[in-house]
């Protein structure tokens, strides 16, 4: 019963590592294709704002994403500082994995999931979400 678990968590590790290849290369095709072709964000914008008047808590989120490709880790993390993070998180796991899986297991190094990573990313979004619109409802300067 013990092997069966450690080997399903075996296969849905090395399932997530695939999967991660593959945003990965997503990702650079992404980044080569912002380089030759400059893209200008233009569109409805944020419902929320339109409506009620206060920023959402993923308001900034496309433009940091996109600044992130661009090469821009700061002017990302001044949009949404949630980009930068689960990009940092992302390259980490791809890079430690990528390392033990190319030793085959002798340097474990590869991080795993824990619960703690989502409770940070949700600290980001509502310190985010306050600080946004703080900014708008009491000094009058939009930031989203």
């Amino acid at each position: 019963m013990e092997n069966a678990m450690i080997n399903r968590k075996a296969g849905e590790r090395k399932t997530f590592y695939i999967i991660g290849w593959v945003v990965l290369c997503f990702l650079l095709a992404g980044t080569v294709f912002l380089q030759v072709v400059p893209i200008r964000l233009g569109g409805p914008g944020c419902v929320l704002f339109r409506f009620a008047g206060v920023y959402c808590p993923g308001c900034g989120g496309t433009r940091a994403f996109l600044a992130f490709l661009m090469g821009h880790p700061l002017i990302s993390l001044y949009f949404h500082p949630l980009v930068p993070y689960a990009m940092i998180l992302f390259l980490w796991y791809m890079t430690s994995n990528s390392i033990e899986y190319l030793s085959k297991g002798r340097m474990r190094i590869g991080i795993r999931y824990h619960n703690w990573y989502l409770y940070v990313a949700l600290g980001i979004i509502i310190i985010h979400w306050v600080r946004i619109n703080i900014f708008l409802l009491i000094f009058h300067v939009p930031l989203g």
